[in-house]
Order: structure tokens, then sequence, then C-alpha cells
């Protein structure tokens, strides 16, 4: 149990630093926490529905209708009809939107670079291994909690 402690605060501590350096790099290309992955979306699925995002994200509607009015207040997605669903709408990524999404990308490869800099690709391989172990772990717990 001493040990439980120790992994909590440890995660703790992780995503909180992960999380506010994330944003301070994301805010150079002028987007919030999460757009990036609504922008990415949008990208491989044209005139996708924001419940299509949603459901990808394991986010509620209300979450992504926020950053979708502020991803198209900056003229980085369009929104228009769906053509098969009257009571839906469309999303599609504007040009200005695809360059912000790969100056994110750019940003946050070379985050994520500065992260596991001093891992060998041993430390790597064996991260990698462990982090789907936990994943997988995750999901199966989330499964049993939606029973």
């Amino acid at each position: 149990m001493l040990k439980n402690k120790e992994l909590f605060n440890l995660e703790q501590q992780m995503d909180w630093l992960e999380n506010k350096l994330k944003y301070q790099r994301l805010q150079k290309c002028d987007l919030h926490q999460g757009q990036p992955e609504i922008l990415a979306y949008i990208y491989l699925h044209e005139n996708c529905k924001q419940l299509d995002i949603a459901k990808y994200l394991g986010v509620s509607r209300a979450t992504i209708g926020v950053s979708v009015r502020r991803l198209k207040k900056q003229g980085l997605i369009d929104v228009h009809a769906h053509e098969n669903d009257a009571r839906a709408t469309s999303l599609t990524i504007t040009k200005q939107g695809t360059k912000r999404l790969v100056q994110s990308d750019m940003i946050l490869d070379e985050f994520i670079t500065k992260k596991y800099k001093n891992f060998t690709e041993q430390e790597l391989d064996a991260y990698i291994h462990l982090t789907k172990k936990i994943v997988n772990n995750l999901k199966r717990v989330y499964k049993e909690d939606e029973r």
C-alpha cells in the first residue's frame, strides 16, 4: 500500500507538470489544451459531427461545443449543416487550421523529445510496454464501471 501512495503522488506530479508545460507551449500557436486533438480528428474525418469527436475523445458534447466555437471564431474550422441530419452540423478544417495543426504537432513532438531525453532505447521500450499494460488495465476498469 505504501507504493500506491508513492505512485499516486508521482503520477499527480507528472500530470500537473505535463499539462502545465503543454499548455505553455500550445499558447505559442494560440491553441488550448485538447484543441490539437480536435483539429486532428476533423482533419482525418472531414465533415464529421461534434458527437463523433466527443465519442472518440471520451468527453461530453458540451466540452466539444466550447472548443468548436473557439476554433470557428479563430477561423481554424468551418461549421455547416450536415447533409444527412438537419439537426447536426458538419465540421471541416480550414487551411489556417491545417497550418496550426502542423505547428502544434511540431511543438508537441519537440516536447515529447525533451520529456524522454535521457532515456535509452531499452528504457523507452520498457516504458511503452508498461504504459500499454496500464492502459489495458484502465480500459478493463472503465468497462467494469460502465456495467
